[in-house]
């Protein structure tokens, strides 16, 4: 029981901060707020939404089982790594970009990159660190056909 409320806050957390930048990122793209750390791109902040959902939907359905939440939280742990993952890929080749002093990255500054898919990722962190041991229950070896 203590396990499922660990899992169902730290979810919820999650989903929240995902929702509130997804949300937050959509109405900078339609000018309705302006924030300086928010980047305007409007796909980013629908696939930082979606995670957010994925996680609220998860802690809700920890409320009634386990069992069916658990894949709502392994998935947005999935997702958020994969975006954040992909943004610093994206990062990391503008830089070479830069470094190579190509024609199109000259006026290019490491900020215009580091968008809130990669600086809203650590709220995901102790979510997987509290799954991880579960887990590896949860995942066993197939045994051996003799």
């Amino acid at each position: 029981m203590e396990q499922r409320n660990t899992f169902m806050l730290l979810g919820l957390l999650s989903g929240v901060v995902y929702a509130f930048f997804g949300i937050l990122t959509i109405l900078t793209f339609f000018g309705v707020v302006s924030f300086a750390l928010i980047s305007a791109d409007v796909l980013t902040g629908l696939m930082i939404l979606i995670v957010g959902i994925v996680f609220i939907e998860g802690a809700k359905e920890l409320r009634e089982s386990v069992s069916d939440a658990i894949p709502f939280l392994m998935v947005g742990i999935l997702l958020a790594g994969v975006i954040a993952g992909l943004q610093i890929a994206i990062l990391f080749s503008n830089a070479l970009g830069w470094l190579l002093a190509l024609e199109d990255w000259t006026d290019w500054q490491v900020a215009s990159d580091f968008t809130q898919a990669i600086w809203v990722f650590p709220a995901v962190v102790p979510l997987l660190v509290a799954m991880y041991p579960f887990s590896k229950r949860v995942v066993k070896k197939p045994k051996e056909v003799k």
